[in-house]
């Protein structure tokens, strides 16, 4: 599977509000060796879609937070705002600091450029 393929498959099973457990453990640890094939929209949708389910997966959610900190204004704002509500859902709220106030800065910028 490639990363979009991933990430649609998560989506799917999660707009079908099919939480499935071992699938998305599966796909958690399949998703951390791909990760850097993932764009913005694949991790956007990929970080909803364990959050609809309530799926924590905390290993990924470190890992997107750690790699994503340089490339934060790739994310458009709908990308920024899943991502943000996709952390507070499941409560993962100790993550690389330097993500926290990254994304804070880009949906900052986003709000003032309209």
């Amino acid at each position: 599977f490639n990363s979009q393929e991933i990430a649609n498959t998560m989506w799917s099973y999660a707009t079908m509000n099919h939480p499935a457990p071992e699938f998305f453990l599966a796909v958690s640890n399949l998703s951390l060796s791909k990760l850097n094939m993932f764009n913005p929209q694949e991790l956007a949708n990929a970080l909803w879609s364990f959050a609809t389910l309530r799926h924590p997966a905390p290993e990924f959610f470190d890992a997107v937070s750690n790699l994503t900190i340089s490339n934060l204004h790739a994310f458009n704002s709908q990308e920024l705002t899943k991502i943000i509500w996709a952390y507070a859902t499941v409560h993962h709220y100790y993550v690389n600091p330097n993500f926290t106030s990254g994304m804070l800065w880009e949906a900052i910028q986003k709000v003032e450029s309209l």
